[in-house]
């Protein structure tokens, strides 16, 4: 565990709030158990019917869908093909083929915990509907997962937890238009293939994510795509890798697609590094149309099911329109928009989660051999404010009179957020 938080880390992903173990939430596991038992929604199988490797509490798919229930809804033509097929009856210690386990009895040497139908363990994915209702409350806005999680796990964990929420309520009827769903959006990315099959360790085709990380200059050329990459930092490389692609469509990892992102990611810096030295002399009409576009579009991209290819198609797009005015820079007193273009950018890329840009310091800004000067020398402090004043005024004008009058405001208005 300690391990994965510190690969986490390296990747600058944030830290959960709250770390749930259920070896610390048996007791609610057993509550929501006895809920379900007590409303009708399971029932218990002997070691005499089930055998000692099946007794245990079932949960009845059948009793929560004449409570109104929809079960399998996420993913209906894979519960219909299920052995036993979508509602048939099955002869042995099931009462349906789609029943599964709440909690198990314990085979000797498991580990175990006492419950009121003997010591036991709980099953799959009681576990989570059991910590996710303790430390989340009644709803969830967003549920994620690995798409082979989809079916059989969050198929049974949303019947469970439906059925337990239904029962706190003392509804009679699930499926009532009236009931708020416990999950409001499920999200479950898909898989990250080598070779063309997905990863595992019994395939011998895996890579860890310390190999990625690790790669700079160290390891075989397949673990090192980056090596020649001395500027790129490998953990925002392997998440613009990811970010290209759909979340929910399976990735084929390989060096030269890790390598590729690498360079799209150097690029994107070596401009926000650039146009903060070049701000204060380019101007381009364009640029001040990217910057107020950029925020909006990607906020679009990511409110369409978290389209990522969409958001790197407009960091992209921004960035090429930052190094074209670059490349031919128009001298103008208004240092605004190339710098608001790259604020954008750096801006974005933190909000997606990448650590290595910063966001580019205000052409207003004293510079730093100007901030070591002010400490020597008291008329400096007076010849650096006014440079600042002279620039800014000159920006103002510049904004106040370049352009269609009905955008002025906002163009001064610019300037003054520009203001450190």
């Amino acid at each position: 565990e300690h391990a994965f938080f510190q690969t986490m880390a390296r990747l600058n992903v944030q830290a959960p709030t709250t770390l749930l173990r259920v070896t610390e939430h048996i007791q609610s596991v057993v509550s929501c158990v006895l809920e379900l038992e007590e409303a009708g929604f399971a029932y218990s199988v002997d070691s005499e019917a089930g055998g000692s490797g099946n007794s245990g509490v079932y949960f009845s798919v059948s009793s929560f869908e004449a409570a109104g229930g929809k079960y399998g809804h996420l993913v209906p033509s894979q519960v219909a093909s299920q052995e036993g097929g979508a509602s048939g009856q099955v002869s042995g210690w099931k009462r349906d083929a789609r029943d599964f386990a709440l909690w198990k009895h314990a085979k000797p040497g498991e580990p175990s915990w006492d419950s009121p139908w003997g010591a036991g363990r709980p099953g799959w994915h009681i576990e989570c509907s059991a910590m996710t209702l303790a430390a989340a409350g009644s709803r969830l806005d967003l549920h994620a997962g690995g798409s082979d999680l989809c079916f059989p796990h969050h198929v049974n964990e949303m019947a469970q937890s439906e059925a337990i929420l239904a029962a706190r309520s003392g509804s009679d009827n699930i499926g009532s238009p009236d009931r708020v769903t416990w999950v409001k959006v499920w999200c479950h990315p898909g898989p990250l293939l080598i070779q063309g099959r997905k990863m595992a360790k019994s395939l011998k085709n895996f890579i860890t994510v310390d190999d990625i990380l690790d790669s700079g200059g160290q390891g075989n050329p397949e673990q090192a795509p980056l090596r020649s990459m001395a500027f790129v930092d490998p953990a925002d490389a392997f998440r613009l890798f990811c970010l290209r692609h759909p979340y929910r469509s399976a990735v084929t990892f390989t060096p030269d697609s890790l390598a590729s992102a690498g360079a799209q990611m150097a690029r994107w810096a070596r401009f926000v590094r650039d146009a903060e030295a070049a701000a204060a002399a380019t101007w381009a009409r364009a640029l001040t149309r990217t910057a107020e576009g950029l925020r909006a579009n990607v906020s679009a991209a990511l409110a369409d099911d978290l389209d990522g290819p969409a958001v790197v198609h407009e960091l992209a797009a921004a960035v090429d329109v930052g190094l074209s005015a670059l490349a031919a820079p128009q001298h103008c007193t208004n240092p605004l928009p190339l710098f608001a273009v790259a604020r954008e950018v750096a801006r974005t890329l933190q909000d997606l989660g990448f650590a290595s840009v910063a966001p580019p310091r205000s052409p207003f800004a004293p510079s730093a051999t100007q901030d070591v000067a002010c400490s020597h020398a008291g008329s400096a402090e007076v010849g650096v404010a006014e440079r600042v004043l002279s620039t800014f005024r000159d920006a103002v004008r510049s904004a106040a009179l370049e352009g269609d009058r009905s955008g002025a405001s906002a163009r001064v208005l610019a300037v003054c957020d520009a203001l450190p």
